[in-house]
């Protein structure tokens, strides 16, 4: 495992929390997410499917886990996620 580079992440990738991070009341430390981008703030977007929520960590929280390889999985529910639009 190694620490990840913005220009080195693959949407779908998997990744490893190693800060203590707090999600919706829990502490993500040590659990698995998905890589899917990078914020304008400069954060990650990452959801986590341990306990269902998105959370946007900074890249420091987080080592890659399978360096680059992205599995079925993780590619299917990535085409599948769509940005929301405002449309009124």
């Amino acid at each position: 495992m190694e620490t990840p580079k913005e220009k080195e992440m693959k949407m779908g990738e998997n990744v490893l929390f190693v800060e203590d991070y707090m999600v919706w009341g829990h502490n993500v430390n040590g659990m698995t997410g998905m890589f899917y981008r990078f914020e304008t703030s400069g954060n990650c977007l990452v959801y986590i499917s341990k306990i269902e929520e998105w959370c946007e960590p900074p890249l420091s929280f987080l080592i890659r886990k399978s360096n680059g390889r992205v599995g079925k999985k993780n590619r299917i529910f990535c085409d599948r996620i769509k940005t929301m639009e405002i449309t009124y």
